[in-house]
């Protein structure tokens, strides 16, 4: 959901009254002509608008009465979804549509063209004017093409798009308002055999690389600590996060909080799937252990791990191993005098000791960027464990699900800061100025076009103007047709 900037409506009415009376006035560019072998058709909004090959459409009691200032005809486009039409030919394969307007659109809104691409209303949109595009300046411009550009936030460094969809810095964080595909297999090798984790306590995400017969191998116990029952559900889900199948543990048969620990239970997940990562939950609350997790072939990691041990299981030492490609924070966490202790952290010749020395509170510790494994040694157990990145419980068994984070984008320079983005993708929509007036254009393929009667319909989106007393003054519209 988009952060919206509030503009107060009144300022905007006296903004558009001053440029209507008092503001520069410019020439219109001089009309290119229309005939019927032309690539070019445009439409001199407030004079014969509605006349000619391409046409303005309105309706037109969402627009202004025509306006004529000096040698500048123009209206204002009062609500959202005006429409406009113009010629096409079999053999061309393109269309940009360029707009020359004022720019009275606040931020957290679009001013955007859709190209008609089904019989019905259907439309495929692209934007034409984002005024946080415009904020994006200041930041490095890693590289760009026709479609889409790439900033960077925190490198400067610049780079061929094909080169940075291809082969993405691991471990960043992109941020994207662009429909493209960025490479983001995991960092992986795959092994025949199988992986095992132990002794954790309650809620828990795993992630599997595996492929051909999947048998997902769980034993449960119940702590008995609380009322009711304690009942695991195990939920495999496919790459696309769709649910591929699903198994549970049942209770016990203890559903007080006697404190005796109940009979080991066994529960085994089996599917066959194609090679790919794979997303496991296992969602029963903090009354269950789940005392040992084997997969029979492949790769498992999990998300911020809270181990069991002393207290739980009377077991002690974890081995945990994480990467950190561009560096991270791990916090701890004990709720009992038990698991007070002294972590170690290995990493070629970096070697960390941190004392957990309280109850209830975190304890942190930084990681340098590496792309070799960290060893984290955990004599006790009785730990949660906070952090971005991913654990194994054996080297060999450790893969990166994410070679980077993908987001949708928001237009927010806060929210940015917040989810620590390192790259901006948004759509190559080019612009320019001629004094108050703003000039941008987008771009489509014909092949998605829906042509009736050789004719491509278009339609013109502010939705902001539904909601305040704004408008957006457009003087004209150009069509290009391109082979």
């Amino acid at each position: 959901m988009r952060i919206i900037v509030y503009t107060i409506p009144f300022t905007a009415v006296l903004y558009i009254l001053y440029l209507s009376l008092y503001a520069p006035v410019l020439p219109d560019n001089p009309p290119i002509p229309t005939g019927s072998d032309s690539t070019v058709y445009t439409i001199d909004v407030g004079a014969q608008d509605s006349k000619g090959d391409a046409v303005l459409q309105g309706p037109f009691d969402r627009t202004s009465y025509p306006i004529s200032k000096g040698n500048v005809t123009y209206r204002f486009i009062e609500k959202d979804l005006v429409y406009f039409n113009s010629p096409v030919k079999q053999n061309f394969s393109r269309v940009k549509v360029e707009m020359k307007f004022i720019d009275t659109i606040p931020q957290g809104y679009e001013f955007k063209v859709g190209m008609k691409n089904k019989k019905e209303w259907s439309y495929v949109w692209n934007t034409l004017y984002n005024p946080f595009y415009a904020s994006l300046g200041t930041f490095n411009l890693t590289g760009e093409d026709s479609r889409i550009r790439v900033y960077s936030l925190n490198a400067n460094i610049t780079t061929p798009i094909s080169s940075f969809l291809s082969s993405p810095s691991e471990g960043s964080t992109i941020a994207t308002d662009a429909p493209v595909e960025i490479y983001n297999d995991p960092a992986a090798t795959y092994k025949e055999s199988g992986s095992s984790i132990g002794e954790l306590r309650g809620v828990h995400t795993f992630y599997i690389y595996t492929k051909g017969n999947l048998s997902l191998s769980v034993k449960k116990q119940d702590l008995n600590w609380y009322n009711g029952p304690d009942v695991l559900d195990i939920n495999l889900y496919s790459p696309a996060n769709e649910l591929i199948k699903n198994i549970t543990i049942s209770d016990d048969g203890n559903l007080g909080k006697d404190n005796i620990k109940g009979h080991l239970q066994n529960g085994t997940l089996g599917s066959v799937v194609k090679e790919g990562i794979y997303k496991v939950t296992m969602r029963g609350g903090s009354d269950i252990l789940i005392r040992k997790i084997e997969l029979n072939n492949g790769n498992i990691v999990v998300q911020n791990p809270f181990l069991a041990g002393v207290q739980y299981t009377y077991s002690t030492r974890f081995n945990l191993y994480t990467r950190a490609a561009t560096g991270d924070r791990l916090g701890f966490m004990t709720y009992h005098n038990e698991g007070l202790q002294t972590i170690r952290i290995t990493n070629g010749n970096y070697t960390r000791s941190l004392n957990i020395s309280t109850v209830n509170s975190w304890h942190y510790i930084d990681l340098p960027s590496s792309n070799e494994l960290y060893k984290i040694e955990i004599p006790k157990g009785n730990i949660l464990i906070d952090s971005d990145s991913y654990f194994s419980f054996s080297k060999d068994s450790y893969f990166t699900p994410q070679a980077i984070k993908i987001l949708p984008l928001q237009d927010s320079i806060d929210w940015l800061k917040i989810n620590k983005v390192d790259y901006i993708i948004i759509p190559n929509s080019q612009e320019s100025k001629d004094g108050n007036w703003t000039i941008a254009s987008v771009e489509y393929d014909l092949s998605d076009a829906y042509i009736n009667n050789n004719t491509l319909n278009f339609a013109i989106s502010a939705p902001h103007l539904n909601k305040y007393n704004y408008s957006v003054p457009v003087d004209w519209i150009r069509i290009y047709l391109e082979e």
